[in-house]
């Protein structure tokens, strides 16, 4: 906090505890009491949350290495361990507003550049699977979306679809780093750098792949910028042109994804996966 004139003040944000695994998070302040620091604590039910997430997210950064695309990823600027709960902290920025009519300006403002880092990401991570994984990484993991009853038939229906397209190579397994919890609360606002670093910063990386699944991260962003059916379809062709692959071909990288997802539920409810699956399925339906 030298930089900053020393530490005012810090306050705990008194966040409600919904998951196992949530994190406490306080942030200080400094003698003028600007917010310029955010530290975050793991719960001792889990208390390696945090170093995971962090770790996970310099992974992500040196994937993407230099450059903007990087830039985005926030990493710590100290983490270490205090009474056996792993820590974090972080610059203070700013959280997408929350208000009616500030949250659709800033879902108005952050649509075209975060899809556009989400199509540079992809750009640059990209990589064919090699055949050797197909068993494990894909097949496995559709069989078990095919059979898994909570999904619901339509979602079983075409995850049994894509295995069979699968085992005729009708299209072919690709890896990307992923976020896989992609959606507009895991951007944070930041003043833009004239050096190139985005006005925004992408947090909560501890469910984070670097060989990861795509088109699961790109639904997700889609659906929660709450873009029309006409920019879902311009938006999938442009992000299939940087995964390499034909637009049709995204529904069988979607079902892969969930696939695998299905398979890692940890504290998900079932319900409420099964209800994103279908969610994003009809997006899907409505972009091809």
């Amino acid at each position: 906090m030298g930089a900053h004139g020393g530490i005012g003040s810090v306050e705990f944000l008194h966040l409600p505890r919904l998951v196992p695994d949530y994190v406490e998070k306080a942030i200080v302040f400094t003698p003028q009491a600007r917010p310029a620091l955010l530290v975050m604590i793991s719960s001792r039910a889990y208390p390696d949350s945090v170093e995971d997430a962090f770790q996970r997210a310099a992974a992500a950064r040196d994937a993407l290495g230099e450059g903007a695309s990087g830039a985005a990823v926030q990493v710590a600027l100290r983490q270490g361990r205090s009474d056996g709960q792993s820590f974090a902290v972080v610059p203070y920025l700013w959280p997408i507003g929350r208000g009616r009519f500030s949250s659709r300006w800033d879902r108005f403002r952050l649509r075209r550049p975060v899809l556009e880092w989400l199509r540079e990401v992809t750009r640059r991570t990209v990589s064919s699977a090699p055949e050797a994984t197909w068993a494990e990484s894909f097949v496995n993991p559709l069989q078990a979306l095919s059979r898994l009853e909570a999904a619901g038939e339509r979602v079983r229906h075409a995850a049994a679809a894509s295995e069979r397209a699968l085992e005729r190579r009708s299209w072919e397994p690709r890896w990307v780093l992923a976020h896989n919890d992609l959606w507009l609360g895991n951007f944070l606002r930041r003043r833009a750098d004239p050096a190139g670093i985005p006005a925004f910063a992408v947090i909560d990386w501890g469910a984070s792949q670097v060989l990861g699944y795509p088109v699961y991260d790109f639904l997700a962003l889609a659906n929660s910028v709450s873009l029309s059916t006409a920019s879902l379809r311009r938006e999938l062709r442009e992000y299939c042109a940087a995964l390499g692959c034909e637009p049709a071909h995204a529904r069988h990288h979607l079902l892969a994804a969930l696939g695998a997802l299905s398979l890692v539920l940890g504290e998900w409810p079932v319900e409420r996966f099964a209800a994103r699956a279908e969610r994003f399925l009809t997006l899907m339906e409505a972009a091809e």
